[in-house]
């Protein structure tokens, strides 16, 4: 305290601390280093079980934003953003170098295929809700305020006889109301039944309907009824 305050930095003390910081941090749960002190002191206090540096970085930050800031403030620490290059002035040929290469690389981004299809992905899933709803509204004898009181309420949660019928087998499979778009209601019916929907398969019917087959943990599979009411006969 004595040399702080005399504006000189006690260098062995400072040392010392940061032995201390390292041998503390030795001992959080899941490292490899020996057991020391500080974990032993840890377990004695429970803190091994309340934690969890790895639990915390992979599981509570499974969230987007958690993540993404989690990851940007990694690549700041190790010198990888945030380092002052877009601050200096364009007048050094190495700094006019990196910003053009970063200005290319967005450029490739932007004009890519993937970020192309990413960004229409949205809005092409709204246009499927809006012709699947509209061509129920069309059908004769169309119930107006029933289709659209129906719609409403999926958005969060698909409910048995109001939004979907059937028992999911090959000869009752299950069939989802007009006026829901059906790959928007598959897949959030296959997230409430905990089925794999990215192992569907498609299959026919003896009927000669087209039918989607989706398995769930077990291997057994659930049956959909699709828009398409049979294969081609070409």
């Amino acid at each position: 305290m004595k040399a702080s305050a005399s504006g000189t930095l006690p260098v062995d003390q400072l040392l010392k601390l940061e032995e201390q910081v390292a041998r503390f941090l030795a001992g959080t749960k899941d490292t490899e280093e020996e057991t020391t002190r500080w974990k032993e002191e840890w377990s004695r206090l429970g803190l091994d079980k309340a934690i969890n540096l790895q639990s915390t970085t992979e599981k509570g930050l499974e969230n987007h934003v958690l993540g993404f800031l989690y990851d940007f403030g990694s690549r700041v620490i190790h010198g990888e953003r945030a380092r002052g290059v877009e601050l200096c002035p364009p007048t050094d040929e190495v700094y006019r170098r990196d910003n053009l290469s970063r200005a290319l690389l967005g450029l490739d981004h932007l004009a890519s295929i993937e970020y192309t299809l990413n960004a229409m992905r949205s809005a092409v899933a709204v246009l499927q809700r809006i012709e699947s709803l509209a061509k129920a509204l069309a059908q004769p004898g169309a119930d107006t305020a029933k289709i659209l009181r129906t719609v409403a309420t999926a958005r969060d949660k698909l409910i048995y006889g109001r939004h979907y019928t059937g028992s999911g087998t090959m000869d009752d499979p299950f069939v989802f109301v007009g006026g829901l778009d059906y790959y928007d209601a598959f897949y959030k019916l296959c997230q409430q039944l905990g089925l794999d929907s990215p192992q569907r398969r498609p299959v026919e019917a003896q009927s000669g309907k087209f039918l989607d087959a989706v398995p769930d943990k077990s291997g057994q599979l659930f049956y959909f009824a699709t828009s398409i009411e049979r294969f081609s006969s070409d």
